[in-house]
């Protein structure tokens, strides 16, 4: 249970996971979860989540390293921080961040996450990036516009915009 744990006996677990196993790994889970006295899903659970905290990437970071309850600033930390391969909507993610970067960070070397606009923001991410790669030859500082309208709406501080310089600052 976490620090929160239950709310009025509601269990704040919200995601599943179905692994398909062979009869010989089924008793095995069966046989390790009864010897420690847990259900089979309480002990793959304790088991994932120990396995999961023992294993780093290259530069030694666990998953613990880039969690965040944030979805944008879960996926900011992986995409600046990661080793990882990243497809071509990652590629495309991070160069809109880091051209509209006074945004999604409070300061210029973009240590410092802004999560209060990434919490305005972040739900139409997709949305924002498609405006400005469809339609920057015909308007560069459209998706920017659009942020400092949806910030404005939620009453909170936006960054000037469109920027003084219209280069990408480095991500």
């Amino acid at each position: 249970m976490g620090i929160l744990g239950k709310k009025d006996g509601v269990d704040r677990k919200t995601e599943n996971l179905n692994l398909r196993i062979d009869q010989k790994l089924d008793f095995a889970v069966w046989f390790a979860s009864q010897a420690a006295g847990q259900k089979k899903s309480e002990w793959c659970e304790a088991a994932l989540k120990k396995e999961a905290t023992e294993t780093t990437d290259e530069h030694g970071k666990s998953w613990r390293d880039y969690w965040d309850a944030s979805e944008g600033v879960r996926t900011l930390n992986l995409l600046r921080f990661g080793s990882f391969e990243t497809d071509v909507e990652d590629d495309r993610l991070i160069e809109f961040v880091r051209s509209h970067a006074e945004f999604f960070f409070t300061d210029p070397e973009q240590i410092n996450v802004n999560r209060v606009a990434i919490a305005v923001l972040w739900p139409d991410i997709e949305s924002y990036a498609r405006v400005w790669f469809d339609g920057r030859q015909k308007d560069y500082h459209a998706a920017g516009t659009q942020m400092v309208a949806a910030l404005e709406a939620a009453n909170v501080r936006a960054p000037q915009w469109p920027r003084e310089n219209a280069t990408a600052s480095d991500f």
